[in-house]
């Protein structure tokens, strides 16, 4: 049923909010492990603790929290592309199991250079004189690569399901005349074949 004049509009703000809040309530369960250190990291009250419970996090978050953001962001994938009527459990668990390895991996990956330029930051910042001046160029390093390899692993990199499906509806050919090779969808020459 479709809504017109204000109630539509109310109706459609209203769809929205419950949509946002439904996918990162998933996110957040997915995450449980993450956020729940993140609560032990607030009780903190030595420097040792929030390191060790710092160091917890990097641990847990490839396998939680990445994850999690990786089906919430096929989601809204899904909505983008103009797909708003998409199931959102089924969607939600279903990006989260197409995309755990690569999510993990980058994950891990992710937390490796922020471990390196955390231990760069740490280092630069006891120093004194120019090396102090590093600090800086450190930190703008860091906002580069955050931002470079976010493009690269979200934007990017197709799902390991997205590459297979693409695979298997394409296929090569030689044509001997030409001497070229003739990329086609299989679908359209199965099409082809039997108009012959």
């Amino acid at each position: 049923m479709e809504f017109r004049g204000i109630m539509g509009g109310f109706y459609r703000i209203s769809e929205w909010i419950m949509r946002l809040s439904v996918i990162n309530v998933l996110w957040i369960i997915c995450g449980i492990p993450f956020f729940l250190l993140g609560l032990i990291l607030m009780q903190a009250q030595t420097t040792e603790q929030v390191l060790q419970t710092f160091l917890l996090m990097a641990i847990v978050s490839p396998f939680t929290l990445f994850p999690s953001t990786a089906a919430m962001f096929a989601v809204a994938r899904k909505w983008l592309t103009g797909e708003e009527d998409t199931p959102l459990f089924k969607t939600f668990f279903r990006g989260y199991k197409e995309n755990f390895v690569q999510s993990m991996l980058g994950g891990i990956i992710y937390m490796l250079l922020a471990v390196i330029l955390y231990t760069n930051f740490r280092f630069y910042g006891n120093q004194s004189g120019s090396f102090g001046i590093l600090r800086f160029l450190v930190m703008s390093l860091s906002v580069l690569a955050d931002d470079f390899f976010v493009s690269l692993f979200l934007d990017h990199v197709p799902s390991s399901h997205e590459a297979v499906s693409n695979r298997q509806e394409c296929a090569a050919d030689y044509n001997r005349e030409s001497g070229a090779i003739v990329i086609y969808d299989r679908s359209e020459r199965r099409s082809d074949l039997h108009q012959l």
